[in-house]
């Protein structure tokens, strides 16, 4: 018996966290995708009273995207493969708009 090595599908597969249902998948990567990594809103610290704001890596403002640009951003998923390729997907909204 030899020694395999560990092999990672080049495909992310996506699941609700509530009921574990898939989702959907992901294709893009020819080799093994390694890394996959949710984005989030960076927030600045605001003195009291003030609200908290979106910034760029630098700390500066983001005063030429709107909210609507910046929540879009907060639902990115990157992932990253043995192939040494990235790829970037925008989720659609899971929400239940049934009210």
């Amino acid at each position: 018996m030899g020694w395999k090595p560990l092999t990672f599908p080049p495909r992310i597969r996506l699941y609700s966290t509530k009921t574990l249902k898939p989702l959907g998948t992901l294709n893009y990567h020819k080799d093994g995708c390694q890394t996959v990594i949710f984005a989030r809103p960076l927030y600045h610290t605001a003195d009291v009273g003030e609200e908290p704001s979106i910034a760029n890596d630098d700390g500066s403002d983001e005063d030429e995207m709107n909210e609507a640009e910046k929540m879009a951003r907060t639902r990115w998923v990157v992932g990253g493969g043995k192939d040494h390729r990235v790829s970037i997907w925008t989720l659609m909204s899971f929400n239940n708009s049934r009210t």
